[in-house]
């Protein structure tokens, strides 16, 4: 696990390298309690691993009545890349599999609607799933959204704004008028001011000197 964070340091040249290298060296003792103290006190417990293809393990391993939770790679050769430093640092019998094609996507699609009860997350929106779209998460602002279909659907939306407008609306029910301008991003012909967290911004309308204006229900230009 402590892998995935330092390995794709080594091996590279610059500064900023060898700095991360030093700090995970430096904090190492820190870092491997800390992460065996979280292991140890998980209460769930994986039951069993399939080292193989996925679209082998549906097939051979998964009981047809069974429910299925499945965020398969986005794109040819995606796990390759992000483990490549592990299996470069790691001697261990890695499995077979063959490279997740469109066609690949496309079966793993069909196995898991197979099931009676399934939860797929793709980064691509599928009109014939529409009917069976649960959800769409974005975890960061200029992430990649995903749409997250279900057998049993109702639809809702997760993304940083829309957490951050849930939180503003959340504070200005409980305290009465919020200070800050609770507006979306407008187009504005005159200049703007920042009146949000990370762009969220307000129009401010040019007026005669000494006089003030009230942006939105809040806070004031």
């Amino acid at each position: 696990m402590l892998g995935t964070r330092f390995l794709q340091y080594v091996g590279k040249n610059g500064a900023y390298y060898r700095r991360m290298l030093d700090a995970t060296r430096e904090q190492w003792p820190r870092m491997h309690e800390k992460t065996a103290t979280k292991l140890r006190s998980l209460q769930t417990r994986l039951g069993s691993f399939f080292a193989g293809d996925v679209r082998d393990y549906l097939d051979t391993e998964v009981p047809a009545d069974a429910p299925v939770v499945m965020f398969p790679p986005f794109y040819a050769s995606d796990y390759q890349a992000q483990f490549a430093p592990i299996d470069a640092a790691f001697d261990w019998p890695e499995p077979s599999f063959d490279e997740l094609t469109e066609d690949g996507k496309e079966r793993i699609i069909e196995q898991v609607q197979d099931r009676p009860n399934w939860v797929l997350g793709l980064h691509i929106e599928r009109p014939e799933l529409r009917d069976k779209l649960a959800g769409v998460v974005q975890t960061a602002n200029r992430g990649l959204p995903i749409y997250v279909y279900a057998a049993a659907a109702g639809i809702r939306t997760t993304s940083p704004a829309a957490a951050w407008r849930r939180k503003a609306a959340s504070r200005t029910a409980v305290g009465g008028r919020s200070s800050t301008c609770l507006r979306s991003p407008t187009r504005s012909s005159g200049r703007t001011r920042s009146a949000g967290p990370r762009g969220n911004r307000c129009p401010i309308r040019r007026s005669p000197p000494g006089t003030r204006r009230r942006c939105g229900r809040g806070g004031r230009t």
